[in-house]
């Protein structure tokens, strides 16, 4: 057995991204796993390939024809001047002046690094690509990308490689089984295989070449325990071992290859407890409770900490935000802070060290922003939704450079657009390495 074959398809996966600069946080990001299990790749890695240094690592990368050596461009992006701040801090702000002046100066950085990399380096010494990934100075304003085939509000979704995947939710027609899938690099649609169980308000996400949805409410109006998992390769939908209870509003992520449920409500009582499920979908496991009991609420992984935001309790909706560490506090999550509004039916994200609230019901008036925390220092950034707008019901996620919001209620219509919001900048430049 050569060394190439002795990698596995998850280790060849982190050296790729290892070859083109990515630190181990950032690997972490794009496949959505702790970087402490980066770490713990990158050892085996090392050992496998008979390697002491990332440097040597990315070269090996090279060599078996699994990264190109080279460079993309810089993109230039018109970044948004100016955006309110919440009550919860007040930031410094720059002025716009001195915005420019420090982008012009970073840009002609930028350019001088890649003149003398390409014209004072070695013509024969190996390349290795260097990658950059930085926050946006401001977050740029949400852009419209395309249509859904059509409108809906309460799918479960999930992303995966380069695509969104929409599945079930509400429609002008009802609940519906539809599998859309709309690819981001081609900026096309597709149709996947029909969902067996029709459902609204269920939960999605991606796990073991597989799309998880769990729970939620069909079209008799029955809350559900079904559990169905549609296998991204195969276009096909497999039965996977059902919820201990029928559930639906309830908020789903995956961790360390385990896919997890908590909350949500079965139409009479809001839960706290939390349910997890192995690859191996023999069995659902008790894995801890929420601060809270609470339903239609955002979740998003941050820093080897699950962050709960917001709710619905039963009675009305919920301010807080809550973090739980499925390492070292499993049975009792941790208060965060309070939103100083309450949000409920929206999504979260998490992105490098940012927590991005999305849209949301609020119990006394519209709510026409998002947010963006920094949970480091507790700041606070408004960021207007689309078409400045109430918008709930909807879905998102995270890919690359953006984050993509699409569907739900947008106003007082069921929205069938697609958004996306850039929030980082990857700068790619040729690294000369003797």
């Amino acid at each position: 057995m050569n060394e190439t074959q002795e990698l596995s398809e998850r280790e060849i996966e982190i050296l790729k991204l290892v070859a083109t600069g990515l630190s181990n946080k950032e690997i972490a990001y794009q496949l959505r796993i702790s970087p402490n299990t980066v770490k713990v790749h990158l050892k085996n890695i090392f050992a496998k390939i008979n390697v002491v240094s990332r440097t040597e690592a990315a070269m090996y990368a090279v060599k078996q024809g699994w990264v190109e050596a080279g460079f993309q461009p810089l993109k230039e992006e018109n970044l948004e001047e100016e955006l309110s701040q919440t009550p919860y801090h007040n930031p410094l702000r720059l002025s716009p002046l001195f915005i420019g002046l420090l982008g012009v100066v970073g840009l002609a950085f930028v350019g001088l690094i890649i003149f003398l990399s390409l014209n004072l380096a070695d013509q024969n010494a190996p390349t290795v690509i260097e990658v950059v990934v930085t926050p946006t100075a401001e977050p740029a304003r949400w852009e419209l990308v395309t249509q859904m085939p059509v409108a809906r509000k309460s799918m479960a979704y999930a992303a995966v490689d380069n695509k969104i995947y929409i599945i079930g939710g509400e429609t002008p027609n009802g609940i519906t089984d539809r599998v859309d899938i709309y690819d981001t690099v081609t900026r096309q649609w597709s149709e996947g295989a029909r969902k067996p169980t029709p459902v609204s308000e269920a939960c999605g996400a991606y796990v073991g070449g597989k799309i998880i949805v769990a729970g939620g409410i069909t079209p008799a109006g029955e809350v559900t325990n079904v559990v169905e998992a549609y296998d991204v390769a195969l276009d096909r939908w497999e039965p996977w071992v059902n919820l201990p209870i029928s559930v639906t509003g309830a908020a789903c992520f995956v961790y360390e290859g385990n896919y997890y449920l908590g909350g949500g409500w079965n139409g009479e009582k809001v839960y706290s407890e939390i349910f997890s499920s192995p690859p191996s979908h023999e069995v659902w496991e008790n894995s801890g409770k929420l601060t809270i009991s609470r339903a239609y609420f955002g979740v998003s992984e941050l820093s080897e900490r699950i962050y709960f935001v917001g709710g619905w309790n039963g009675t009305g909706g919920l301010d807080d935000i809550s973090s739980l560490s499925l390492i070292t506090d499993k049975q009792s999550g941790l208060e965060f802070g309070s939103m100083n509004e309450s949000r409920y039916r929206l999504t979260s994200l998490g992105v490098l060290d940012k927590l991005y609230i999305l849209g949301g019901l609020n119990d006394l008036e519209p709510l026409t922003n998002s947010l963006e925390i920094n949970p480091k220092d507790r700041m606070v950034r408004s960021i207007d939704n689309p078409e400045g707008k109430a918008w709930h019901d909807h879905g998102a996620v995270s890919l690359g450079e953006y984050l993509y919001g699409f569907g739900g209620m947008l106003g007082d219509r069921l929205a069938s657009e697609v958004y996306r919001l850039r929030v980082l900048y990857t700068v790619v430049l040729p690294v000369l390495r003797q």
